[in-house]
């Protein structure tokens, strides 16, 4: 765009026809107008601290992110109780070491729970999980949740001086194993090879919504675990929403892939739990061998896998045989994440295997409760910003930073967000997002991400300290 002073203090403007719309540039001259008009009103306002974004555009931002939406007001371990009554024959868990029913899981969780709180474990207490992925992993976070303690998932493959600091760090009251010793000398070990003479019967507690549900570490900035506490609230809102979102029922098989100590590993397996679905748990060969993985799809007859890694997913666009292709027809969905999903990728799997499966390139922060934005974006309860380097809203069209907020939030409290973002009487306790990326607002409202200047994400807490990198961010 050309601006050109002509007579009267009046500018001409003149601009590309192949490159901009009349009614693109006719909003950037009203842009630069509101600015202007601040300029003159306050000739003393800095110009950092101005407003750029006109009040018909900021309520384009405020409409997209008017997606309040009523959830239970349950706990995790209410959901599952209730999934039980209504399902409690139907297979809850399965992997190739067996299955558990929804009244099994239930009783042998009971189980566990009674041995921790016989061995002390109170509410608000943080309980570590340490043994190889297995159904059995699955049934001790459920244990430990419904005693009202928070659960710590420990990767028996980590090294043994991170084992050492995510226990410290933790405080962990005592630690769940089964086969593998943890390598920490004064850590109360419990195994799962005691629960026999404990009862099934139902534990009850009274937990908050607002209770810490459990832990995630990440390696953060300075290379040193830094753990994460999310609560029952963001679980339950996240997992109600996908069940509307993905139309899940208890009709569905999902094919568990994460590791239980990456926080995708949650939302699919509480979606499940809570829709009376079965959640078959990849073991370690099917989650690394094409071949191996596209058997248990087929014999399992899974619909969802809703943490399928980016590259994993490359690979079986790349290298599953033409003649094995069927073995994936029962999918219907997938939600891949952990680093970007290019339109390379998604062509080569259409091309390749099919455009029966909805893909899904799936984005959020730990400290927001797994994904705040997948399409359409973004989540319910969640709310998506635009923001410049000043932490201003930016005006559509503007390559820039993006920003997450979740209001109730309160654990990771960060003060980033202005008032006129939030909205009058909004919590200021929401998480703020900035990524080095360039985003902007297209026609249909998408958010897109055409380029990526620096490969890292920061999370920033109110006093400043940069809680993490996440290198390879997703779209």
């Amino acid at each position: 765009m050309n601006f050109i002073e002509v007579k009267n203090n009046c500018f001409e403007v003149s601009y590309n026809k192949m490159q901009l719309e009349e009614k693109t540039a006719t909003r950037y001259i009203e842009q630069i107008e509101y600015v202007l008009q601040q300029g003159i009103t306050n000739e003393k306002q800095c110009i950092v601290a101005m407003d750029i974004i006109p009040e018909e555009e900021l309520a384009i931002y405020k409409e997209i992110n008017h997606i309040e939406v009523p959830y239970p007001n349950k706990s995790i371990s209410d959901m599952f109780y209730e999934t039980v009554r209504k399902f409690s024959n139907c297979i809850a868990l399965s992997s190739l070491e067996g299955t558990l029913t929804y009244e099994q899981l239930n009783k042998k969780s009971n189980q566990i729970a009674h041995m921790l709180l016989h061995n002390g474990v109170k509410q608000g207490d943080s309980v570590g999980i340490f043994m190889k992925r297995s159904i059995d992993t699955v049934v001790s976070l459920l244990a430990i949740l419904k005693t009202g303690a928070s659960y710590i998932p420990i990767d028996p493959d980590y090294p043994a001086n991170r084992v050492q600091d995510i226990i410290e760090d933790s405080q962990s009251k005592l630690v769940l194993t089964k086969e593998t010793k943890i390598p920490y000398e004064g850590m109360q070990e419990l195994s799962l090879y005691d629960i026999d003479k404990f009862p099934n019967t139902d534990v009850c507690s009274s937990i908050h919504l607002d209770d810490i549900a459990y832990m995630i570490y990440t390696s953060g900035s300075t290379g040193n675990p830094k753990g994460t506490m999310l609560t029952h609230r963001g679980v339950v809102n996240l997992c109600t929403w996908m069940q509307r979102h993905y139309g899940l029922t208890e009709e569905d098989v999902f094919a568990q892939f994460p590791s239980f100590s990456f926080d995708a590993s949650i939302w699919e397996l509480f979606a499940s739990l809570f829709c009376g679905g079965n959640v078959y748990v990849l073991l370690d060969e099917q989650r690394l061998s094409v071949d191996a993985f596209a058997n248990a799809i087929y014999k399992e007859k899974a619909t969802s896998i809703l943490g399928l890694a980016t590259i994993f997913l490359q690979q079986v666009a790349i290298y599953l045989p033409d003649e094995s292709k069927y073995k994936l027809d029962s999918l219907k969905r997938i939600a891949v994440g952990g680093e970007m999903l290019t339109a390379e990728v998604v062509k080569l799997w259409r091309e390749r295997i099919g455009t029966h499966v909805q893909l899904n390139n799936a984005y959020g922060p730990t400290e927001c409760t797994i994904t705040t934005t997948t399409y359409p974006i973004p989540a319910d309860n969640y709310k998506v910003w635009i923001l410049n380097d000043n932490m201003k809203v930016c005006p559509i069209g503007i390559p820039i930073e993006l920003a997450m907020d979740q209001s109730k939030e309160d654990e990771v409290i960060a003060e980033l967000i202005a008032s006129q973002v939030a909205g009058d009487g909004a919590q200021q306790s929401e998480i703020v997002m900035g990524t080095r990326r360039t985003n902007e607002w297209i026609k249909k409202k998408e958010l897109v991400v055409p380029a990526i200047n620096k490969e890292f994400i920061q999370q920033l807490l109110a006093h400043g300290e940069e809680v993490g990198y996440f290198p390879k961010i997703m779209k």
